[in-house]
């Protein structure tokens, strides 16, 4: 191998249960990128024992290394010569919370995560679109009914069963989104077409310049209760920090109760307290909580919410990555490396989730 090939060659380290998607990063790479060499290195993440001496090897000069942290973090004692490395998440709250002893080494190389049109916010925006889609057009009780033979027109369906009133289309909605980042924006993006009407929670109040077009109204957490007060659907994508650990409170939660409107949860688990959520829930605060994110994950087999009437319990996977969303953004910065311009998503504070 060249000198030149050296300097380029591209690590990809990964947990040996998620080889299948890994391969599937370096295949991308490969297609679009046929110069750039890659090395896919899968490793136990339960067993430090399981870096080789060979792994070892491949890891004191590699410079750039396209990673999961729970597999990238270990071997970073041996990454003498790293220059950058690129999480395949977009979410960083495991690191200081697993790693907290390992954060020194993030002074040495640039760090970027997978973030923006590439990353995982597509996937979640469609994930949001398609449970409001599927709980005003009642999808999950049609399936119900059709298991149980039973033919209930739309009269019946929307005029009885539904408290007396039909489905609201898109357009006649008002969603809130609590957390207004990269994410979040991406989720704009794909209601506003539907001329949905969108209103932001947001961690401090943005002059107009900052305003992404589309939301109609920013809150912040001393007037959050007026922005639940008037929402059809909120979403929260949250990341798990000091400031937004139990952020949305029972008081928080108890403002919805004028609209019951339905909760959804991509951010993190530990923005509101089970016990809080099923208040809220059996007063008929929130009318339904679709939830992929929880305090504690997997949640035990006898949690209350796994046969609550009005929660939907989905695993962790509303942007599940299968590969291509971090090669993808992986590649948008690699040009960039090339070119030792800035590089795009880059975190400078790894505690702030």
């Amino acid at each position: 191998m060249s000198l030149s090939s050296t300097l380029k060659l591209v690590h990809i380290i990964c947990s040996k249960l998620k080889i299948c998607e890994y391969q599937r990063s370096a295949n991308i790479i490969a297609q679009r990128r046929p110069d750039i060499p890659v090395k896919l290195l899968p490793i136990d993440i339960n067993s430090v024992n399981d870096i080789t001496e060979d792994i070892r090897k491949e890891l004191v000069n590699a410079r750039v290394i396209l990673g999961e942290p729970h597999a990238v973090i270990p071997c970073l004692e041996y990454c003498n010569e790293l220059r950058w490395w690129h999480s395949t998440w977009a979410g960083l709250d495991i690191i200081p919370k697993r790693f907290p002893n390992k954060l020194h080494y993030f002074d040495r190389f640039e760090f970027t995560r997978t973030a923006g049109a590439h990353g995982f916010g597509p996937d979640m925006a469609e994930f949001v679109l398609g449970w409001i889609i599927a709980n005003e057009r009642r999808f999950k009780t049609m399936l119900s009914n059709q298991r149980s033979r039973s033919w209930v027109d739309g009269h019946s369906l929307f005029f009885v069963e539904n408290e007396k009133r039909g489905y609201r289309r898109l357009d006649e909605l008002t969603v809130c989104i609590v957390g207004l980042g990269d994410i979040g924006e991406i989720i704009v993006d794909y209601l506003r077409p539907h001329r949905t009407r969108i209103i932001g929670i947001v961690s401090k109040n943005r002059s107009a310049a900052d305003c992404y077009d589309g939301v109609e109204e920013y809150y912040t957490a001393d007037n959050a209760h007026e922005a639940l007060q008037q929402c059809d659907y909120f979403v929260s994508v949250l990341p798990s920090t000091e400031q937004t650990r139990g952020f949305l409170t029972r008081e928080l939660l108890e403002s919805c109760s004028n609209r019951s409107p339905v909760f959804i949860n991509i951010g993190r688990g530990d923005v509101v307290k089970e016990d809080d959520l099923l208040d809220a829930l059996n007063n008929n605060w929130l009318s339904l909580a679709i939830l992929d994110v929880f305090e504690n994950e997997p949640i035990p087999g006898d949690s209350p919410l796994w046969d609550h009437p009005k929660v939907v319990v989905t695993p962790h996977m509303s942007g599940y990555g299968d590969g291509g969303q971090a090669a993808h953004t992986f590649l948008e910065n690699y040009t960039l490396y090339e070119e030792n311009k800035p590089l795009k998503y880059s975190v400078n504070d790894i505690t702030r989730g």
